[in-house]
């Protein structure tokens, strides 16, 4: 039976909620017809100015400005408990304390270093051990600066190994020190690997794959259910855990997986007025489209929801025989043609980044093959800047590059070597930490926008970028909107393997029964 339409609306039942939609960065829309259950990925704007992209859904179910969310949840560690040497850095021009603030969070603000400089970085930078970007440029806090200097690395030293000269080493020293976490790991490394290239514990960089809960979204950990999660608590989770919990809002409790919370596809059915899922007809089109016409018997996507547990046959966009998956994970994303996706070796992270920075820096290239005398690299990202220089972009996922610092840093400094004018920035995603200087970190599993602002930020003072391409950058960071959706789409579908013209698999199989 075809699914009814509900007149809910989000400007009657939360006006709260409708008061921060983005009238300009929302154009196309009319918040009068957007449903308080709604997919839809639309922009914000808090009570502070601070301008975000969330479904709808999840605003409804409690999620509010990521950068207001940086505040320190009660009773959580400040900065100046876990790092008390950036406080002497804090700059008066803030118009918050550090004691507001916890080591994870990801707002950004001024810092003033020893020499002077004044300059901004987030916070959760700043805690894993980056430094001012012009001392590091210019070097000119290698032969100034101890280790006396740098108390919250001081306190790491291992006493036992350490020689009695300890304090007095440079930041830039090569001796090698024993160092030990607060975990109880050791290790040794030398003292510039901690400091300039912002090395951590390797043991905590192989076992946290994933942020906890509450540094990553505090705003989900303060919904976590207190007593109906048999004990477990929200900093024992990671933000990319599959552990299915229970939660706790203002209108009830619910069960849902932690990732899919934090990816924004899960929400309290109460608050979010999804008891059904939508249609998905009137949710994804383009994923209605691929529907098979013939293997669903009589079903139509008409008749099934995004969120839909039941297995259905699905046309492949490149052509490839139909395949069996159920409706929610491909709606997630979670699923897709297997014989494209086996073959597809670069993830849709790393391409949709790409997109976004390449209609600002203009005539870059994905997968760019150069041949070394250390072996053959395929580069992620290559953006010249002119005849004989050019900026390298490696993006690192946090999972395929929580055990790869030794091999990322050989590829980086490879590149670097055999072509000189070029310059190698690798991105990070969270928990994993700078490996060099110039590299730069983004949220884990943040969205395309958010991620090439923060590397656009980081690229312009790095080179002499041309004029033209400085006000692309001015102007993509104003408006607050990604640009590249089609760009990475188009790249994604290039990719997909042609289809074979024969194919020895047996035919599939019609459904049979009555699914809803």
């Amino acid at each position: 039976m075809p699914m009814t339409r509900r007149t809910r609306f989000l400007v009657n039942e939360h006006p709260a909620i409708a008061a921060q939609w983005h009238p300009e960065l929302n154009a196309d829309l009319d918040l009068a017809k957007i449903g308080p259950g709604s997919h839809k990925a639309v922009f914000w704007r808090c009570d502070s100015g601070h301008v975000w992209q969330a479904q709808v859904h999840s605003r409804v179910a409690g999620t509010g400005c990521p950068q207001c969310a940086g505040y320190l949840p009660r009773g959580r560690t400040t900065l100046s408990e876990h790092s008390p040497g950036l406080v002497a850095e804090w700059h008066a021009r803030n118009d918050a304390a550090p004691e507001q603030f916890g080591p994870a969070s990801q707002r950004k603000v001024w810092w003033r270093c020893p020499v002077g400089h004044e300059y901004q970085a987030r916070i959760s930078n700043r805690s894993r051990g980056t430094g001012c970007p012009a001392c590091a440029r210019a070097g000119r806090d290698a032969p100034t600066r101890r280790l006396a200097d740098v108390p919250e690395l001081l306190a790491q030293v291992d006493p036992d190994t350490a020689p009695a000269d300890v304090t007095e080493l440079l930041v830039n020293s090569r001796v090698r020190l024993g160092w030990h976490c607060s975990r109880g790991h050791r290790w040794e490394a030398k003292v510039s690997h901690r400091t300039v290239a912002g090395s951590g514990c390797p043991a905590c960089a192989r076992r946290q794959r994933a942020p906890a809960l509450p540094e990553a979204r505090p705003d989900l950990a303060a919904q976590w259910h207190p007593a109906r999660n048999d004990g477990l608590t929200a900093e024992a989770v990671t933000a990319g855990s599959h552990r299915l919990v229970w939660w706790k809002c203002t209108a009830g409790e619910f069960r849902a997986k932690v990732f899919h919370r934090v990816r924004g596809v899960a929400a309290c059915p109460s608050c979010s007025g999804r008891v059904r899922y939508q249609a998905l007809t009137s949710e994804s089109p383009e994923l209605a489209a691929l529907w098979h016409p013939s293997l669903n018997g009589a079903l139509t996507p008409a008749e099934v929801t995004d969120g839909a547990n039941v297995p259905v046959w699905w046309l492949c966009p490149a052509g490839h025989e139909p395949w069996s998956a159920q409706v929610a994970p491909v709606f997630m994303g979670r699923q897709g043609c297997p014989r494209c996706r086996k073959r597809t070796s670069v993830s849709r992270q790393e391409t949709e980044l790409f997109a976004e920075l390449q209609l600002v820096l203009t005539g870059g290239e994905q997968q760019y093959p150069l041949q070394t005398p250390h072996g053959r690299y395929r580069l992620d990202m290559l953006f010249p800047t002119d005849h004989d220089h050019a900026v390298v972009v490696e993006f690192d996922g946090s999972y395929w590059h929580r055990d790869a610092q030794a091999r990322d840093r050989l590829k980086a400094e490879a590149v670097e070597h055999h072509r000189p004018g070029w310059m190698v920035v690798r991105v990070r995603e969270q928990p994993l930490r700078p490996i060099r200087h110039r590299d730069v970190v983004v949220p884990y599993l943040t969205d395309p926008f958010t991620a090439a602002s923060i590397v656009l930020e980081h690229l312009m003072p790095l080179t002499a970028w041309p004029d033209d391409t400085r006000q692309r950058a001015r102007t993509y960071l104003k408006g607050g909107r990604r640009l590249g959706a089609a760009l990475a789409q188009r790249l994604i579908n290039e990719r997909q393997p042609a289809a074979s013209p024969a194919d020895d698999r047996p035919t599939p199989q019609p459904l049979t029964g009555t699914h809803s």
